[in-house]
């Protein structure tokens, strides 16, 4: 994980013309920092992943993520969160995805003690594997999975949903140098490195261990 943050002060008042931030702590990713925020035509709740400084100045990731933007926001199932938008204007780059009532699956795994139990488990790692299959139909992968990225959706009555998000990142913009690998993976993230990584979330929730890197599942 990069230490680096964005604060709130340094965006401007509008990104894209279009997102107005809210209020609320930003989440350090591989390559910037989440931040809550509003669509101002419509009032319609989105996150801002906005990319650090360094990358959104370099013009070999602006057009990486231009070119993916078509398949990022292709992504529209259940269980992967919908990119609306990529915005790419002046120094600021940031993917703007759907916002929701969500805890985020590290969090609920401590709430719940560190571990749940199997049959919780299961259930989660079946719905992050469905996620992972939309973004693997769309072209795309996470190539940086981790809890961080498993969202516990209550926005739907009776039942949590669980949907993934952060993907396409590392394919689109190299992988981070945090993320736990299967070994032998080569340095362009593949479909097999995401199904690994879901069943390195499996072990987390079950040994409450957490998988920093491919020794710490050994």
């Amino acid at each position: 994980m990069l230490p680096v943050d964005v604060p709130a002060d340094d965006l401007p008042a509008l990104v894209g013309g279009l997102y107005a931030l809210v209020p609320g702590e930003g989440r350090p990713t591989p390559h910037g920092v989440r931040r809550p925020g509003v669509r101002v035509t419509d009032g319609v709740p989105v996150e801002l992943e906005v990319l650090l400084p360094p990358l959104a100045a370099d013009p070999v990731v602006r057009a990486r993520l231009l070119s993916g933007a078509d398949a990022l926001r292709s992504l529209a199932g259940r269980h992967a969160v919908r990119v609306l938008h990529v915005v790419v204007e002046d120094d600021l780059v940031a993917v703007v995805r759907n916002r929701f009532p969500a805890v985020v699956l590290a969090d609920a795994r401590r709430a719940e003690g560190g571990t749940v139990s199997p049959r919780q488990a299961v259930t989660t790692a079946l719905e992050v594997l469905a996620g992972l299959v939309e973004v693997h139909a769309a072209g795309l992968v996470h190539g940086a999975l981790s809890e961080r990225d498993v969202l516990m959706d209550t926005s739907v009555p009776l039942r949590t949903v669980v949907r993934v998000t952060g993907f396409g990142a590392a394919a689109l913009l190299g992988r981070p140098v945090d993320v736990a690998l299967p070994p032998g993976s080569g340095p362009v993230p593949v479909p097999a490195d995401d199904v690994w990584a879901a069943g390195a979330l499996l072990g987390q929730l079950l040994t409450a261990r957490d998988a920093a890197t491919p020794a710490d599942l050994s």
